[in-house]
């Protein structure tokens, strides 16, 4: 999944499966993000409530996404839906290590 961080919120695209599936069952969900270097570590994880978007919510989710990570719009569809959801932020933990 790619995601981007703003109005206290995660902003990420998805294909629909199962995934999705078990976030639209329950709604109250956690999402990790870690990050690895010779460095160390490091991880966040946020607690939060599930929410897709609107048409015109998906739109504003989209240019963030593509601001972050220089994306292009598909010109071919690949058979399985894309899904733009946020997840409002209630918490937020991490740990990091430094070697």
């Amino acid at each position: 999944m790619i995601y981007a961080y703003g109005d206290d919120a995660l902003y990420v695209a998805s294909i629909e499966g199962q995934k999705i599936e078990m976030m639209r069952a329950n709604p109250r969900v956690c999402f990790e993000v870690d990050t690895y270097s010779d460095a160390g570590w490091r991880s966040a994880i946020v607690q939060g409530v599930y929410e897709e978007l609107t048409k015109a919510q998906t739109l504003k989710a989209l240019a963030l996404l593509r601001s972050r990570f220089g994306l292009r719009p598909r010109q071919k569809p690949t058979g399985r839906k894309t899904v733009c959801f946020r997840i409002a932020v209630q918490s937020v933990t991490g740990r990091a290590v430094r070697r």
